[in-house]
């Protein structure tokens, strides 16, 4: 019945839909369920937007549930409409493309039936993902064979969307974590790394501008800059232990002079557990783009995120803390690769070892990345492949789509 519902709207939606002519010059793009300005989606909006001339494009348009963020983004010139919206759900007939970085409720999801649906994706796999999570290859199998049907009863086509993938090692990952054929799995280049290099101009949120002011502050003072990203776990308890983590960190930060970075991801939920104010920590909030300050981290400090594989092309020291590791790759998500071997970095599993960690990494960082130089290069040879391209190159792609 659910099935059958899903494809009558569909239906209803392809027949009103049909007499506006849809523009392979207009993109339509989204992220993070409408609440966020970050990451892939946020990066290739800005790079379409600031190249649209060059690119032949006539309209790049933002959707966002959030009204201070298309209040902001409209001061600052771009192309943003509420997604529920009728302005909205006119663009949505008209855009060629849809791009989204997590899924189809990062748009009008109801009104991409006739759209090249595009997720961006947000990191390569070290933890399980998707149907990798709780099943068997051959399950997979099975899902990838019905395909077709899942294009046909998905609200708005998002069954058959595109996935990008930076290499083939990664392309297999999303293949089987999207259960997708090999022909909805693309190449090229991830937005946010051209964003992290500095080669698109960034827009920040207020929040964000001040904690850019204080982590100038902190560099004019002469103080280095870590910044610890872990990743959510599936429990309150394990994410209620990251924030502990922070908070005991607060001492050996002042006897240090380091400022800390931290974000927890937005998805963490810490059963009311807070980073305690600090004059050495500055505390992201969830909807914020770590993307804007990873270029200016001397070290990152991470467990079992995908941020490090970014971090890799700053050629910098990655610490793991990875004081939960065996609760973790057997009771939460699991790992996809052998975690020492893929993970290029010294192991930090106390709070104690931690610290030293961090001591060695600020004072010695060439010699840190030098004993983990053969690690380092396997992991961006299997993670980016020969080449990552150009966002150019990734919009050609996504217009022969």
């Amino acid at each position: 019945m659910k099935k059958l519902l899903t494809m009558l709207i569909n239906a209803f939606v392809f027949l009103i839909s049909l007499p506006v002519p849809k523009s392979s010059k207009i993109v339509l793009c989204g992220g993070w369920f409408g609440k966020r300005f970050a990451d892939n989606s946020k990066a290739f909006f800005l790079y379409l937007s600031q190249n649209k001339q060059a690119l032949g494009l006539k309209r790049v348009v933002y959707v966002t549930d959030n009204p201070d963020l298309c209040g902001l983004l409209t001061e600052h010139g771009y192309d943003v409409l509420m997604k529920k919206s009728w302005r909205s759900v006119w663009c949505h007939f008209r855009a060629r493309y849809h791009i989204v970085d997590q899924g189809p409720m990062d748009v009008y999801k109801y009104f991409s039936i006739r759209a090249r649906r595009v997720n961006l994706w947000h990191g390569f796999p070290l933890k399980r993902i998707g149907y990798l999570c709780k099943n068997t290859t051959q399950e997979i199998a099975g899902m990838t064979a019905l395909f077709p049907q899942r294009a046909r009863t998905s609200i708005g086509g998002w069954g058959c969307q595109y996935l990008l993938a930076l290499s083939a090692e990664h392309r297999k990952w999303m293949e089987q974590a999207f259960a997708v054929p090999g022909n909805h799995v693309i190449e090229g280049i991830y937005p946010r790394i051209a964003y992290m290099k500095g080669e698109i101009s960034p827009v920040l949120l207020p929040e964000e501008l001040e904690a850019m002011d204080i982590v100038r502050q902190w560099k004019a003072q002469g103080r280095s800059i870590v910044f610890y990203l872990p990743t959510f776990r599936d429990s309150e308890e394990g994410n209620a232990c990251l924030v502990q983590t922070i908070n005991e960190l607060q001492p050996f930060l002042q006897e240090q002079k380091i400022g800390l970075l931290t974000k927890l991801h937005f998805a963490a939920d810490t059963g009311g557990a807070t980073v305690k104010g600090s004059d050495e920590i500055v505390n992201l909030p969830p909807e914020s783009d770590v993307y804007n300050f990873l270029a200016h981290a001397d070290v990152l400090v991470t467990d079992y995120s995908s941020v490090y594989f970014d971090y890799l092309l700053l050629s910098r020291p990655i610490i793991f803390y990875c004081f939960d590791r065996e609760v973790y790759e057997t009771q939460d998500r699991g790992f996809l690769y052998d975690y020492d071997a893929f993970t290029p970095g010294e192991k930090a599993q106390t709070l104690q070892a931690l610290e030293s960690a961090v001591i060695r990494a600020l004072q010695s960082p060439e010699d840190v990345m030098a004993s983990y130089q053969e690690v380092y290069a396997s992991v961006i040879a299997s993670v980016y492949g020969d080449s990552t391209g150009t966002l150019q190159q990734l919009f050609e792609t996504v217009k022969r789509l």
